[in-house]
């Protein structure tokens, strides 16, 4: 486990007087920690021993042992697998990393897209998604189809745990609508002269919409025209 001592021994017997003895990592990275022997010669016997102070994820491979005599040399290889809580997570959605900064991803309306959680731990830690608190899905990726506002607008939270411990991070996804709009399901109306009227505009989109009023194409003010975003009355003179 991380943080823990390790002794990593290699000996012979009926070897001695040994020459040359060593400890190297197959990757031939530096070691940076102790080598110690113990020699026993009435024992004819000799033992190398390295010495991982404070074991990490660096330390992890394969390492391996050489000693000689006058008659010649044998090796011999060890693995060594460093186990650690989860760490370094982060979300990639559509292969765009979002920052610490930017928690929030806004897609299209009817886009495929796609969230992948990243991070390190071993064992393996399993991997898990929510939606606003509820499961869908397990694995490193979850990817969804034809995104609808109904849906798949929420906060998505990846989860992965091990043995020893687990963490989690949040992503914020708007789905991002075009405005579509009703008028009173009518699209003609009529009114007696000097008739007050009142209209409104059933419009909907995310982000929220602006919302501009036309008569025939050219733009409403609010000198002649009471105007309250989605709502709009004035009195019916031939002026209007």
């Amino acid at each position: 486990t991380e943080g823990q001592n390790v002794e990593l021994k290699c000996s012979c017997e009926n070897c001695q007087p040994i020459k040359k003895y060593s400890w190297k990592r197959k990757d031939m990275s530096k070691i940076q920690h102790k080598i110690k022997t113990f020699n026993d010669l009435d024992k004819n016997y000799f033992e190398v021993i390295l010495k991982i102070q404070k074991s990490g994820e660096a330390d992890e491979g394969v390492y391996e042992c050489s000693m000689g005599n006058a008659i010649g040399k044998d090796t011999a290889e060890v693995e060594v697998s460093v186990e650690y809580p989860p760490r370094t997570l982060k979300i990639v959605v559509n292969d765009q990393k979002l920052t610490e900064v930017k928690r929030k991803f806004i897609i299209e309306e009817f886009k495929d897209f796609e969230l992948e959680c990243i991070g390190q731990a071993n064992p393996i830690p399993d991997i898990s998604w929510t939606k606003n608190g509820e499961s869908v899905g397990n694995g490193n990726k979850l990817k969804l189809l034809q995104s609808k506002m109904s849906e798949h607008d929420g906060v998505y939270r990846c989860t992965i745990q091990n043995s020893l411990n687990s963490i989690a991070k949040d992503i914020h996804v708007k789905v991002q609508i075009k405005p579509f709009t009703v008028i009173d399901n009518k699209l003609s109306i009529e009114i007696k002269e000097n008739q007050d009227v009142s209209l409104y505009c059933d419009i909907n989109g995310s982000p929220e919409p602006k919302i501009f009023w036309n008569l025939n194409s050219i733009p409403l003010n609010t000198q002649s025209h009471n105007i309250n975003g989605k709502h709009l009355k004035f009195n019916g003179n031939k002026n209007n």
